[in-house]
């Protein structure tokens, strides 16, 4: 066996150290890297924590956020229907309103086209209105005598110009409402022409039954028997709704 000398054993030596050299740069490499990956995780774990705690603070913001929209949405609800209450209310108002108007008016009958003069009183319209229910609804005298007028007036204002003066309608109305029953039942002699007579009703109630006209004349043309009562149309005794 060949004993190695004094320079190959430094050689050898020197080899070795210079390998532990490297290994020791590489360990303290790897520490670095260790300590790198350690606050990697540290951070990692920090920014883990914080969406964690923005997750929950989100969602209880929902929470709180949702609550308030079901508290706005039931609130509103609530309103909505206490809008549509009121305004059920308030139709029934107007309806309760406009049946008082009528009854009101109950004794009422207008009449249309007799003359008029210029500075008209109303016990001069009154005698042409009982002339004309003699003359042109052939009513007798005596009857015509007998009935109770608690009023006769023109409506609206009369022109200060006699060349524009009109013949004003005349709302008559009667103290007892079988006579006003009497005058009206005696339509049919007007020719609706020159002369024409109807009940009295508020605007609103009118409007109704100009729209139940066309209805009306479409039932006749089809010989039903059909007629307008306050602001019903009734087609062989019943009730027909137009809404």
């Amino acid at each position: 066996m060949c004993i190695p000398s004094n320079s190959e054993i430094m050689k050898h030596l020197i080899k070795i150290e210079s390998k532990l050299e490297n290994i020791d740069i590489k360990l303290k490499t790897l520490d670095v890297l260790e300590s790198k990956v350690d606050k990697f995780e540290r951070d990692l774990k920090s920014l883990w924590l914080n969406v964690h705690d923005t997750k929950k603070e989100t969602d209880d913001k929902l929470l709180k956020f949702d609550d308030r929209i079901s508290h706005v949405e039931i609130s509103n609800a609530e309103k909505l229907s206490k809008l549509e209450s009121l305004e059920k209310e308030n139709d029934q108002i107007k309806e309760d309103l406009s049946y008082l108007r009528s009854q009101s008016m109950r004794n009422n009958l207008i009449f249309g086209g007799i003359s008029e003069s210029l500075n008209e009183k109303a016990t001069e319209t009154e005698n042409k209105l009982r002339e004309h229910l003699v003359n042109k609804l052939g009513l007798a005298q005596d009857t015509v005598d007998a009935l109770k007028i608690e009023r006769a007036h023109r409506m609206g204002y009369q022109s200060t110009d006699p060349s524009k003066l009109i013949n004003r309608k005349i709302v008559c109305k009667f103290a007892y409402f079988k006579d006003r029953e009497t005058v009206r039942k005696q339509h049919f002699k007007l020719d609706g022409k020159q002369f024409f007579m109807h009940e009295q009703f508020p605007p609103e109630v009118v409007a109704k039954r100009k729209r139940l006209i066309p209805k009306l004349r479409e039932a006749r043309a089809k010989n039903h028997n059909a007629w307008i009562s306050y602001d019903t149309l009734f087609i062989d005794g019943k009730p027909i709704n137009l809404e």
